[in-house]
Order: structure tokens, then C-alpha cells, then sequence
């Protein structure tokens, strides 16, 4: 974002875990920012973690101004979690699994105003991981 023009006092990074003076430790379950103080949100590969992503999506909703834009990726992979754990002995991400950029809306559901992007790994094409992004703004 700054190698973009954005001025670093306008950025706010938030982590459970982290060594770096730039990110705030805190939980995107329980925000510490105000109600509407966000233009844009970016969760990049972290929903997927989340043992309560509505609750997740409910307090990104909060802090964001209406007409912000969220954007959200999360890792595709199309074994179960049982074979990944299996093949990595740990399971990435929290057990309820996310396959479609159709399941990251549902849980904004009645909040999106405007899609602006849709990246989904298509089950049939044999492709076994990837991302999956979505892009939008959300109305209040």
C-alpha cells in the first residue's frame, strides 16, 4: 500500500500473533477501532482461520464506513480436512472449510452493495489448490 501512495499513518495492520512494530496485536473478532472508521478492509488468506467467520464478517461490517470496499482472499484446496491433516499433520485454516467466493458473501449477506471481483477455483477443472478472492463494497 505505501509502494502505492498511501501514507502509512492511514494504514492499521492487526494480528493474534506478531513481532512487528507496524501490527497491532488484536482479533478481527473484537476490533478495537470505531464503528464506521474504515474506507477499505483487506483480509488477506485470515477468514479462512476464523472459528466464527459470521462473527468475523459482522465486525468487519461495524468498522467499516457504507460504500467501503472489502476485499478477501482465502486458499483453495480441494482435499478434506481429514486428508490434510493427514498429508500436513495440521489442518490450515479452521474446520468449516470455504470453497466459493458465494460462501465468503453469505456471510455479508444483505450487506453488498457492488461486487467488483470474483476469483473462484472451479472444482471440475482438476486444479487441486488455489485462491479464492472477492472484492466489494458493502452498504449499511
Amino acid at each position: 500500500l505505501i509502494a502505492h501512495g498511501y501514507k502509512i499513518k492511514n494504514i492499521y495492520s492487526v494480528d493474534l500473533i506478531s513481532n512487528s512494530t507496524w501490527i497491532q496485536l488484536g482479533d478481527m473478532l473484537d476490533l478495537k477501532f470505531q464503528t464506521d472508521f474504515f474506507d477499505a478492509v483487506l483480509l488477506g488468506w485470515v477468514l479462512a482461520y476464523s472459528d466464527n467467520k459470521q462473527q468475523a464478517a459482522n465486525e468487519i461490517i461495524r468498522v467499516c464506513k457504507p460504500g467501503a470496499v472489502i476485499a478477501i482472499g482465502v486458499e483453495y484446496n480441494k482435499l478434506s480436512s481429514s486428508e490434510l491433516v493427514g498429508k500436513l499433520g495440521y489442518l490450515p485454516g479452521s474446520q468449516e472449510r470455504i470453497y466459493k467466493t458465494s460462501e465468503i458473501h453469505s456471510y455479508f449477506n444483505g450487506h453488498i452493495d457492488q461486487v467488483y471481483f470474483n476469483h473462484d477455483v472451479y472444482q471440475d477443472s482438476g486444479v487441486s489448490k488455489g485462491s479464492i478472492v472477492t472484492i466489494f463494497s458493502i452498504k449499511k
